[in-house]
């Protein structure tokens, strides 16, 4: 009966353990997004009518627009990292390994779309 007791304990503090990975790469997705959000708004001209949109190694600039255009990254960022925790929760009782990977590609996400911003800041400054 001990041994039980133990083993229900043990999987309990795993399951606990988990929860609060889960939660806090969600929390660092979205603290990741507000950066994006911070930078996209405070570094980049939004008035301006030319801003460097795109940049490729082989070509160079091969797309330019308004500068307003640039609060595309962040938003579609916030949209993966809502789409994400939305489908995670909800499949959190179905499949918990589905809701630790969802929970996992959030910062992945916020991390590449932070490059690219800081690549579009590098061209546009």
């Amino acid at each position: 009966m001990i041994v039980k007791t133990i083993g229900v304990k043990m999987i309990t503090e795993k399951i606990r353990e988990v929860k609060t990975i889960v939660w806090v790469t969600y929390g660092s997705g979205l603290l990741l997004n507000a950066m994006l959000w911070i930078i996209a708004l405070l570094f980049f001209s939004h008035a301006s009518s030319s801003t460097v949109l795109h940049y490729s190694y082989g070509v160079g600039i091969d797309m330019v627009g308004q500068g307003i255009t640039i609060l595309v990254l962040p938003a579609v960022g916030l949209a993966i990292c809502l789409l994400n925790l939305m489908l995670g929760v909800s499949l959190r009782h179905i499949s918990s390994r589905a809701w630790w990977l969802l929970s996992l590609t959030a910062p992945l996400v916020q991390a590449s779309l932070f490059v690219a911003l800081m690549l579009l800041w590098r061209v546009n400054r």
